[in-house]
């Protein structure tokens, strides 16, 4: 399953997840999971192209095997690789940028930790207006 669940939780999506999601999906469709914070299953992810492949539960353990390669490396190294190999695939600005007045208004790191602190543990958001 693959979601935006930001907006159950009263805060913005981070990291340029709507902004690559938007290049992806659409316009609409990016709208859509990212204000509903609906939930799409592998067949849909395929057909709306935020999917390359799909494959069996069985047939993962390739994807597992790279996964563990990869969490050995130095972490700041592998950020750098992934950031500047979306940068040669995209026209738009290489690095997602969140307008001032959008950031001021964004929650503190406190607040956001809490907030998923409890969808971790399951428990409802409390929204304060802050």
């Amino acid at each position: 399953m693959f979601g935006q669940p930001e907006v159950n939780l009263g805060i913005v999506p981070g990291f340029g997840g709507t902004q690559r999601l938007t290049r992806l999906v659409g316009k609409g469709m990016a709208l859509e999971l990212c204000t509903t914070g609906r939930q799409v299953r592998a067949d849909e992810a395929l057909r709306i192209g935020l999917a390359n492949h799909v494959v069996l539960p069985g047939a993962a353990r390739k994807g597992l095997e790279l996964a563990q390669m990869i969490v050995q490396k130095g972490p700041l190294a592998c950020a750098s690789r992934s950031t500047s190999s979306s940068t040669v695939r995209t026209s738009t600005s290489a690095t997602p940028t969140c307008s001032k007045p959008m950031c001021s208004a964004l929650p503190s790191r406190a607040t956001t930790v809490a907030r998923h602190e409890r969808l971790l543990e399951k428990r409802k958001p409390v929204f304060t207006g802050r």
